[in-house]
């Protein structure tokens, strides 16, 4: 598998996806740009958001450092289904989680943890009998009408498809290589995928039942969705990183600015923060202000002076640089990770008979 010229980073996680379907449903844009949080817009084809139910197993994830012959049931083998869309941030194209079932809990507690994504504990059944499957999902989470949701879903899979062209409905649906993710204090943020393009197939569903989609807010969807299946394919995936480099963020009264180094505001898109002095003043909103002189904020409050070339905002957007944004991100490092894996992994293994006997 190739990789991106601009992968500078080592990826963190590596995973293989199998049996796995694209169901999607053509949803109102301004019901989903409702749903999305500040900073992402929402992705359209043909004036027309869509909103996906992605069924699949993983019979490989594990870290970057994890022998790749050593597996763990429910650690680094399950079952996952996703529902999701697609939107937009400072020009890239990636995915909107609504929620993540999967069925391994120390998978949800560290996506949770260091990707800030909605996994949900569930129960999930697969099989296959030739070329159909069926898939099942029952969430232990009461999040829908203070019930636990769930899905059922069988589909045949047909004929491959040729690659999809860039512009295509296929293309739009399923070539997408970037997540975004949004911490508690409101910052947006996002994560690489990297994966050879899709082997898609052809795909019917023979009978869906499902409360998954409904939970993310839509409703019942009474019409079919479009259904795509693809053969196997190896994942390469990374760890969060700013959705702008540097990015700055709205403000969140819940978590006012430390004392110390003042953080100041800027007009650019998402609030982009202007490194160098830029001598088209007209592209960045308001005038420039001097790095020699106090800096005036826009509630009138006067802040020292700083080695950087500021903006002035009308709009109360507070900022952080890219030091700031480090330094406030939970570590993750390879030890703390191979520790709590291998702590727990004799546990959820012990839990995880103790379950299948009593089933």
């Amino acid at each position: 598998m190739q990789r991106d010229p601009d992968m500078k980073r080592g990826h963190a996680i590596v995973m293989r996806w199998t049996h796995l379907a694209f169901m999607h449903w053509r949803v109102p844009a301004d019901l989903v740009q409702a749903s999305l949080p500040a900073g992402l817009e929402v992705d359209t084809f043909d004036g027309s958001a869509w909103v996906g139910l992605v069924p699949f197993a993983m019979p490989i994830i594990r870290p970057r450092f994890w022998p790749p012959g050593i597996t763990l049931p429910r650690v680094t083998e399950f079952r996952e289904c996703n529902v999701r869309t697609y939107a937009t941030c400072n020009g890239t194209a990636g995915v909107w989680f609504y929620s993540l079932d999967a069925g391994s809990p120390l998978a949800c507690w560290g996506a949770r943890t260091f990707w800030q994504l909605p996994y949900y504990r569930a129960k999930i059944r697969l099989m296959r009998v030739d070329d159909t499957v069926t898939y099942s999902v029952q969430r232990r989470h009461r999040t829908y009408r203070g019930q636990a949701p769930s899905m059922r879903a069988r589909w045949t899979i047909g004929d491959p498809l040729p690659p999809s062209e860039p512009g295509s409905l296929e293309h739009f649906l399923t070539e997408r290589y970037w997540l975004f993710a949004q911490r508690r204090n409101g910052q947006l943020e996002r994560g690489r995928v990297h994966h050879p393009q899709w082997p898609l197939r052809s795909a019917r569903v023979l009978d869906l039942e499902d409360e998954l989609v409904a939970s993310a807010g839509f409703g019942h969807l009474d019409h079919m969705p479009i259904v795509h299946a693809a053969d196997p394919i190896d994942v390469l995936g990374w760890t969060l990183e700013p959705t702008g480099n540097p990015l700055r963020f709205p403000a969140d009264p819940r978590y006012p600015p430390k004392s110390g180094r003042p953080r100041h505001a800027c007009d650019r898109p998402h609030g982009i923060l202007c490194h160098e002095p830029s001598d088209d003043s007209t592209a960045h909103g308001p005038p420039i202000v001097s790095s020699n002189s106090p800096s005036v904020m826009p509630s009138g409050v006067i802040r020292p002076s700083t080695p950087f070339a500021l903006v002035r905002n009308s709009s109360g957007v507070a900022p952080m640089t890219l030091t700031a944004w480090k330094k406030s991100r939970r570590p993750f490092t390879y030890v703390s990770a191979s520790v709590s894996a291998f702590s727990l992994s004799s546990r959820y293994a012990r839990k995880s008979a103790y379950a299948e006997r009593r089933a």
